[in-house]
């Protein structure tokens, strides 16, 4: 198949493009409820074996109003295991077609039952697919123990309880024409996934399993040890695993994506917002109030909420806050005041602590008199022991919830909510995440698998790093993008010889500012001998990040302006870049490499060919006085600007690869500041989309061009991309589609483990399903 085909088929997957949703007729007034016009398979034959008289009338009368709705569905009711059987035997003796679905009893029936129609399918229907078989009963954990032990007798099945519940539910839901709402949830969701995937109905799959957690974990790692077992031994293939945990490893990723997987449950569900922010990131934390750096690191105030790590509350953005940040000391952060929110964002992502930015004053809109590139008048820091902040006080240590509904805070939440301890150090230390995350690096593998053997070509995502965290470092598995700057910003004493040399020219510091830093590099770089990718960026200082007010001012005066990138840059401090450069490979060599895996270094925002050949001179003739060899490095720069776009032919001869910075394309495209969430919500309200966190189609149509002219000019041009937008699923697979190798994004659970699984489901998906590519016929020349 050729990829493009499958890409646009992928594509079409995900925007829903291949679909045409319509209102079903009759009764339901539900939108949700969508049925296509046809249904996605012939139907669905139903099976119930079910000494509860109550629940077989149930499952017939569901029968019965989807039949009314135009499905075709063949329902059948048996009261135990010798009316299973011979309803079975009479099928067989009347050539009528199989159950696909089979609903059984646990008491008095159960796993052995269970075997015997598997037995049954294999003599009479060994070329037909195993029905769904699931259990049905008044105790739950019965139905999962019973689904554990069938799971682990015949990893073919995919077992899974069914909460008699469920069957009221789905009943109330289809009768009436709207959901029962909150008065009850079930346990499962096993009855509607079977009709919604045999009829293609959109039940709603509403269901709460949290009092049954563990027991359906226990149940899943039964499942996931034998298949995966079965396919090391060779017994399966890689579609199995895929296959087989589909469900799992997909709603795994849903949950890292959408930050439910560290909330336990719904923390904050039912809490009332006491105030709104612009920006947000990460989940729900509880913590005590602080009001400085000093106050986070006294032991003191951890008094005040036991193990719960403090809640920074800020007036304005303080540059001294990084270090802090990157420390693990903290729990949440706050910041009244909109400026450098999306910075914020982005540190505090990477960090993995949650934050709220850009107070919403009251009776005020998301997007109402906002721009977050207006400096605040205020310090960054309150005074004394109390705050104010949208029309509430807060006082030192009292107990506050940040992150309700995302954007959300309460001054008083109630005294029995916790929220659980997430940062790098708890993705090692946590038993069942880290079980999860073994067990969704085996679906990995398996894609791996699956892919090299069907001749399809996979990506990688990689993370973003400005933090040499050992926990952090050790749970990812390549890095495209590791920012030098931030990493001298989250040390005090190293950004405190940055900052002389910048303002002052004092050129004392760099060596030892250097000494220290790559100690950290590497760290980084060992991860070279897991045969993992490592791309270290060369300085790109956004200065109103690492400045306070006053340190502003004076670079101004300086320089005569903030924003110096790229080759003005390297032209403005050469003597800075020279030791950098000197500083990674001294490093790489003490690192001791043994793997085959290069470095890659680059440079950012370059705009042609002659700024390209300076940094390519000086980084090869570093690399020569450090004894490093061609073979040990590969040189390539950021394409962020449309000028390097649009010289990219000049520029990728000399390049071992290029790296696109879709943030600043997008900025420069648009003219839009990447940091003015205003802009951002007036494009999203006229457009659709925020272009900040979808990759817009004229960028797209960038980055397809810049390929094609890069890889004309250097066919072994390697391509990846940098950029928010990337951590979104369909514009990451139209990424792939345009040719980028592999997408770096922020090191969040849900980008460096959910992101993988959902485009590899996609890939894996378009690549079975998509219709094969029609051979290109050349006309021959008719002989004379």
């Amino acid at each position: 198949m050729k990829l493009r085909q499958m890409f646009s088929y992928v594509a079409d997957k995900l925007t829903g493009r291949d679909q045409r949703p319509t209102r079903m007729p009759g009764v339901n007034k539900d939108p949700n409820f969508i049925g296509p016009p046809k249904p996605i398979v012939p139907g669905a034959n139903i099976l119930f074996c079910q000494d509860h008289t109550g629940l077989q009338r149930k499952g017939a009368e569901i029968a019965k109003q989807l039949q009314k709705e135009g499905y075709d569905v063949t329902f059948n009711g048996v009261l135990n295991e010798k009316e299973l059987i011979n309803h079975l035997e009479k099928l067989r003796h009347d050539n009528a077609p199989p159950p696909d679905a089979v609903f059984l009893d646990v008491g008095g029936v159960g796993e052995k039952a269970a075997l015997k129609v598997i037995r049954w399918f294999d003599k009479n229907h060994p070329n037909t697919p195993l029905p769904d078989i699931n259990f049905m009963s008044l105790d739950n954990s019965m139905g999962i123990t019973e689904a554990g032990r069938l799971r682990n007798s015949d990893s073919r099945v995919h077992a899974h309880f069914v909460d008699s519940g469920e069957v009221e539910w789905a009943h109330t839901y289809l009768t009436s024409g709207m959901p029962p709402g909150a008065r009850y949830l079930p346990a499962s969701k096993t009855l509607r996934e079977v009709l919604n995937k045999r009829l293609g109905t959109k039940i709603p799959l509403k269901h709460d399993d949290s009092y049954h957690a563990d027991e359906i974990r226990k149940m899943m790692e039964i499942t996931t040890d034998r298949i995966v077992a079965a396919w090391q031994r060779g017994k399966v293939g890689p579609e199995e695993v895929i296959e087989k945990m589909r469900g799992y490893a997909t709603g795994l990723a849903s949950s890292f994506r959408d930050g439910l997987y560290m909330q336990a449950g719904n923390t904050g569900a039912g809490i009332e917002k006491d105030a709104q922010f612009y920006g947000s990131a990460g989940f729900p934390v509880k913590g005590p109030a602080a009001f400085s750096i000093e106050e986070v690191t006294d032991k003191y105030l951890r008094s005040y909420g036991g193990t719960e790590k403090p809640v920074l509350f800020l007036q304005s953005y303080d540059p001294a806050v990084v270090p802090l940040l990157a420390s693990g000391a903290l729990g949440g952060i706050v910041v009244a005041s909109p400026y450098m929110a999306s910075h914020l964002k982005l540190l505090c992502e990477t960090h993995m602590v949650s934050g709220l930015f850009g107070a919403i004053p009251k009776n005020k809109s998301l997007t109402s008199e906002f721009n977050e590139e207006a400096k605040p008048d205020l310090p960054p820091h309150y005074e004394g022991n109390v705050a104010h902040i949208a029309g509430h006080t807060v006082h030192l240590g009292q107990p506050v919830l940040v992150g309700i509904d995302g954007n959300g805070i309460s001054f008083t939440p109630p005294v029995g909510v916790k929220t659980p301890v997430f940062d790098p150090y708890t993705i090692v230390h946590d038993d069942k995440l880290q079980a999860d995350l073994r067990n969704l690096a085996r679906v990995s593998e398996a894609f791996a698998d699956w892919f090299s053997k069907n001749g399809v070509e996979a990506h990688g995502v990689k993370a973003n790093i400005e933090s040499t965290n050992t926990y952090l470092l050790d749970s990812v598995h390549g890095i495209g993008l590791v920012r030098t700057e931030q990493m001298v910003a989250a040390d005090e004493k190293q950004m405190q010889d940055l900052k002389r040399y910048l303002l002052y020219s004092d050129i004392k510091g760099l060596p030892r500012m250097f000494e220290d830093s790559e100690y950290g590099l590497r760290d980084i770089l060992k991860k070279l001998n897991e045969n993992a990718p490592v791309k270290i960026r060369l300085f790109d200082f956004v200065h109103s990040e690492i400045l306070n007010a006053e340190e502003q001012k004076t670079f101004v005066e300086k320089y005569g302006k903030m924003d110096i990138h790229g080759g003005e840059a390297l032209n403005t401090w050469p003597h800075l870049y020279e030791k950098q450069i000197q500083s990674i490979f001294h490093a790489l060599k003490s690192a001791d490499i043994f793997s085959g895996q290069p470095l890659e270094i680059m440079m950012p925002a370059l705009k042609d060919e002659a700024e390209v050949l300076k940094v390519k001179e000086m980084v090869d003739a570093a690399a020569k006085k450090n004894g490093v060899h061609p073979g040990q490095y590969s040189f390539g720069t950021m394409v962020e600007t449309l000028a390097s776009c649009e010289n990219i032919r000049a520029i990728a001869k000399h390049c071992d690869f290029i790296s696109f910075g879709t943030n600043d394309l997008t900025q420069e495209y648009f003219n839009m500041a990447r940091s003015d969430l205003k802009a951002h919500a007036g494009f999203e309200k006229k457009n659709g989309y925020d272009p900040f966190k979808t990759l817009a189609p004229k960028i797209l149509d960038i980055v397809t061009e810049t390929v094609h002219n890069g890889r004309e000019q250097n066919p072994k041009l390697r391509v990846d991309l940098c950029g928010a937008q990337a951590a979104d699923p369909k514009s990451a697979v139209a990424l792939f589609n345009a040719g980028i190798d592999n997408v770096s994004v922020a090191p969040s659970l849900g980008n460096l483990y959910g992101l993988p699984i959902m485009t590899n489901y996609a890939l894996y998906d378009a690549a079975r399903e998509a219709p094969a590519a029609v051979p290109q016929v050349t006309p021959q020349k008719q002989a004379i």
